[in-house]
């Protein structure tokens, strides 16, 4: 436990050093924007289709069998915890004046820097004053959705350590996309120029 504490410390210092001078809030517009992105953008099939393409392989849950209809329930299950967690994120971001955008360190940052950013960004973000704060938002949909999803879920996936452990390979998964985002910019210039 405190090797994780002092392991968040270091990320959320290294994201510190690595903050934009200036800051400018989210508008109201651009939440909604980043909000209809994520339900109806690539990021949605990104964040559902792979991970019940990865269940129905490990047969996970298993009363759902394999097959089109075990594929088809876990890809309707997945898109439902999807759509109820960027709904409990925009929703607490919105409250607590979170910003629900993840802004790059960029090309000139050193690379453990931009490391320390992507795995702050699991935990921290700014708010509309450009302090960072504990990312609530961001861990009310992670966790938030897997609970209530449980509820839809065979009884198998109902225990609160189940919700823990998907949770926390979600938020992997939202770090792991932070991480695409802070590098792809830069892949992308690189083979323009080739």
């Amino acid at each position: 436990m405190v090797r994780l504490a002092a392991a968040l410390l270091v990320c959320v210092t290294a994201f510190s050093q690595t903050a934009p001078q200036t800051y400018v809030p989210p508008t109201w517009k651009e939440r909604r924007t980043v909000f209809l992105k994520k339900m109806f953008g690539p990021q949605a099939l990104v964040e559902t289709v792979p991970g019940a393409a990865f269940d129905t392989a490990r047969e996970f849950p298993s009363s759902w069998g394999r097959g089109a209809g075990g594929f088809g329930k876990r890809t309707l299950s997945q898109y439902g915890q999807f759509a109820v967690g960027e709904g409990i994120e925009m929703g607490v971001a919105a409250f607590r004046k979170e910003d629900p955008r993840y802004h790059r360190a960029g090309e000139g940052a050193a690379f453990s820097k931009r490391i320390g950013r992507i795995v702050a960004s699991g935990v921290v973000t700014r708010n509309h004053e450009g302090n960072r704060t504990i990312a609530l938002s961001r861990l009310g949909n992670i966790y938030g959705s897997w609970a209530i999803a449980s509820r839809w879920n065979p009884p198998e996936v109902r225990s609160a350590r189940s919700v823990f452990l998907n949770g926390s390979l979600g938020l992997g998964i939202k770090v792991g996309g932070n991480a695409f985002r802070e590098f792809w910019p830069d892949i992308k210039k690189r083979l323009k120029r080739q």
